[in-house]
Protein backbone atom coordinates (compact mmCIF):
# COMPACT_ATOMS: atom_id res chain seq x y z
CA UNK A 1 0.00 0.00 0.00
CA UNK A 2 2.84 2.45 0.82
CA UNK A 3 4.29 1.72 -2.81
CA UNK A 4 0.73 3.03 -4.58
CA UNK A 5 1.94 6.57 -4.12
CA UNK A 6 5.59 6.77 -4.01
CA UNK A 7 7.19 8.33 -6.49
CA UNK A 8 10.40 6.09 -6.52
CA UNK A 9 8.09 2.84 -6.57
CA UNK A 10 7.95 0.95 -9.37
CA UNK A 11 5.36 1.60 -12.26
CA UNK A 12 3.61 -1.91 -11.00
CA UNK A 13 3.25 -0.40 -7.76
CA UNK A 14 2.41 3.02 -8.41
CA UNK A 15 -0.78 4.16 -9.01
CA UNK A 16 0.05 7.52 -10.45
CA UNK A 17 2.75 6.19 -12.70
CA UNK A 18 0.39 4.03 -13.87
CA UNK A 19 -2.46 6.09 -14.59
CA UNK A 20 0.27 8.68 -16.53
CA UNK A 21 1.62 5.75 -18.63
CA UNK A 22 -2.15 5.09 -19.72
CA UNK A 23 -3.33 8.20 -19.94
CA UNK A 24 -4.64 7.92 -23.57
CA UNK A 25 -6.56 4.66 -22.98
CA UNK A 26 -8.11 5.96 -19.62
CA UNK A 27 -9.29 9.41 -21.62
CA UNK A 28 -11.41 6.71 -23.70
CA UNK A 29 -12.98 5.34 -20.17
CA UNK A 30 -16.18 6.43 -18.18
CA UNK A 31 -14.09 6.68 -14.22
CA UNK A 32 -16.73 7.65 -11.74
CA UNK A 33 -15.20 7.52 -8.04
CA UNK A 34 -17.48 7.77 -4.99
CA UNK A 35 -15.63 8.22 -1.60
CA UNK A 36 -16.78 9.53 2.13
CA UNK A 37 -15.61 12.19 3.34
CA UNK A 38 -15.08 9.95 6.73
CA UNK A 39 -13.04 7.18 4.79
CA UNK A 40 -9.54 6.11 5.52
CA UNK A 41 -8.56 6.14 1.87
CA UNK A 42 -10.57 9.43 1.19
CA UNK A 43 -7.36 11.53 1.17
CA UNK A 44 -5.45 9.49 -1.78
CA UNK A 45 -8.55 9.40 -3.74
CA UNK A 46 -8.08 13.47 -3.25
CA UNK A 47 -4.52 12.85 -4.59
CA UNK A 48 -6.00 10.40 -7.57
CA UNK A 49 -8.82 12.76 -8.50
CA UNK A 50 -6.23 15.83 -8.78
CA UNK A 51 -3.81 13.40 -10.96
CA UNK A 52 -6.99 12.56 -12.83
CA UNK A 53 -7.72 15.95 -13.35
CA UNK A 54 -3.72 17.49 -14.73
CA UNK A 55 -3.58 14.28 -16.92
CA UNK A 56 -7.09 15.53 -18.65
CA UNK A 57 -8.69 12.15 -18.40
CA UNK A 58 -12.28 12.94 -17.41
CA UNK A 59 -13.66 11.43 -14.70
CA UNK A 60 -17.07 11.51 -12.16
CA UNK A 61 -16.15 12.20 -8.56
CA UNK A 62 -18.48 12.32 -5.69
CA UNK A 63 -17.50 12.82 -2.41
CA UNK A 64 -20.22 11.91 0.37
CA UNK A 65 -19.82 14.06 3.49
CA UNK A 66 -19.67 12.09 6.92
CA UNK A 67 -19.58 8.73 4.93
CA UNK A 68 -16.92 6.35 6.21
CA UNK A 69 -15.92 3.21 4.38
CA UNK A 70 -18.71 1.66 3.52
CA UNK A 71 -20.63 1.28 -0.25
CA UNK A 72 -23.91 0.74 1.15
CA UNK A 73 -23.62 4.28 3.33
CA UNK A 74 -23.15 6.06 -0.11
CA UNK A 75 -25.04 4.28 -2.81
Amino acid sequence: YQDLLNADAPIEKNILKLVAQQADAMRKMQISLHIGTKDVLYSDNEIFRLHLERLGIPHEYRAYESAEHNLSAIL
